[in-house]
């Protein structure tokens, strides 16, 4: 095999994905509550990079809580607006209890995530994820 052969060879390995190498995985989940409650409680998992966006449909008007509790303390939650990309809350700096008046009807997203320190690692958070509307 020529050195041009086998450099170009070599750099087509290294193209490669890795076998076994984590991929970040987005999870959508619609939040129901149950009949006759104004809330739920959902018990979740994530590793790594792993998102899990919780969309919550809501009318403008209403109160809304947001309460978060992980096994591991780097495991945070953000809020959107309906249509809106952009955080309006941020469990990193706001804290892991979140309550607010919705100004839009439609479907909040509560994104549940490991922060990057611990994500890099790998690491798991198993979390408790408490969700009400008034």
């Amino acid at each position: 095999m020529s050195r041009l052969t086998r450099a170009a060879f070599l750099a087509g390995l290294a193209a490669l994905p890795i076998a076994g190498a984590a991929q970040a995985a987005n999870t959508v989940q619609r939040v129901r509550f149950p009949r006759g409650t104004m809330g739920t409680i959902i018990h979740g998992r994530i590793r790594g990079y792993d998102v899990i966006d919780y969309l919550v449909g809501v009318r403008s008007g209403q109160q809304m809580t947001v309460s978060l509790r992980a096994d591991n303390d780097s495991t945070y939650f953000n809020v959107s607006a309906p249509g809106e990309s952009e955080a309006f809350y941020h469990g990193d700096s706001d804290g892991g209890d979140a309550q607010f008046t919705t100004d839009t009807n439609g479907d909040y997203k509560v994104r549940v995530y490991i922060y990057r320190n611990a994500a890099r690692e790998g690491l798991v958070s198993n979390f408790t994820l408490e969700i009400s509307i008034q």
